[in-house]
């Protein structure tokens, strides 16, 4: 969770960076960014890929340079870090929101009251992107609940063993996504 943080940290400093002129602030809070999701996602830097690989022995192995064959464990769950187009994410939301207090605060400083009103907007959006996502996954929690509650007391009717024991994890799985997003 603290690669989450570096690079909410990382989009801060270079929001602010950008918001007060300062080109260097804003590089190294990309890189921070940068690095901090690299870590997260337990891949390496281009710089570390670039550095650490051998272009022959890659080619000789039928791959491609700074790529693996095999797909991320996000890509393996069918989705990506910051939710679909069309369902809200919470990181992003977030993120958001970090932005949109960034920009508040340029304004203020800089006595510059469109930026601080687009600043309050972007808050006020990434938060409501934030509390949907949260909502949307408590209703998924309690959704598998339901099916895996139905499912278990199915079994234990039939005296179907396997199908309760999968419904009881579903179920469990269930509270526990909903208690995670709590």
């Amino acid at each position: 969770m603290s690669h989450l943080g570096d690079k909410l940290g990382g989009k801060v400093k270079e929001n602010v960076g950008w918001a007060i002129g300062n080109k260097n602030m804003e590089t190294r809070g990309k890189a921070q960014a940068t690095e901090a999701n690299a870590a997260h996602h337990g891949q390496r830097t281009h710089e570390q890929q670039s550095t650490t690989t051998d272009p022959s022995r890659v080619q000789q192995q039928g791959g491609t340079m700074g790529s693996t064959n095999e797909p991320s464990r996000v890509q393996q769950q069918g989705g990506n870090m910051m939710g679909s187009s069309n369902e809200p994410g919470r990181i992003h939301g977030n993120m958001e929101a970090a932005k949109g207090t960034t920009k508040q605060y340029a304004g203020q400083a800089t006595g510059n009251r469109g930026m601080e009103a687009r600043g309050e907007a972007q808050l006020t959006a990434g938060q409501s992107e934030a509390q949907s996502a949260k909502d949307m996954h408590q209703a998924k929690g309690r959704e598998e609940q339901m099916t895996g509650a139905t499912k278990e007391y199915t079994g234990q009717a039939l005296g179907n063993e396997q199908m309760q024991t999968e419904g009881q994890g579903r179920r469990l799985y269930g509270e526990g996504r909903e208690n995670l997003h709590s």
